[in-house]
């Protein structure tokens, strides 16, 4: 599988996602596998919490609210990039490869 510039942006920030991302969302970063397993918690309710600038919890990561809701919105929908496993991974760097079909 050959991913795209767009995509590989993509995954990319998602090595930014920090406890303080999904605080602002109401949910929390638990043990994960796969790019699913890790954003399927952030459903329409958290992306929106994300996306509202009311939130008193609202997201002090430079990247803002609105920005992550976009960009987790846009791996969710994307298949190739949301069936991605993550494996070897550590503190500082995990490889994805596809899901076994």
């Amino acid at each position: 599988m050959y991913l795209t510039d767009e995509q590989i942006m993509l995954l990319e920030q998602l090595t930014y996602l920090t406890d303080d991302v999904a605080d602002a969302a109401g949910v929390l970063l638990g043990p994960y596998d796969s790019v699913e397993d890790l954003l399927q918690q952030f459903d329409d309710d958290a992306l929106q919490r994300l996306e509202d600038p009311g939130n008193p919890d609202s997201t002090k990561d430079c990247t803002g609210g609105k920005k992550w809701a976009a960009i987790i919105r846009q791996i969710k929908s994307d298949p190739d990039l949301y069936s991605l496993d993550i494996v070897n991974k550590d503190e500082t760097v995990a490889l994805l490869t596809r899901k076994a079909q």
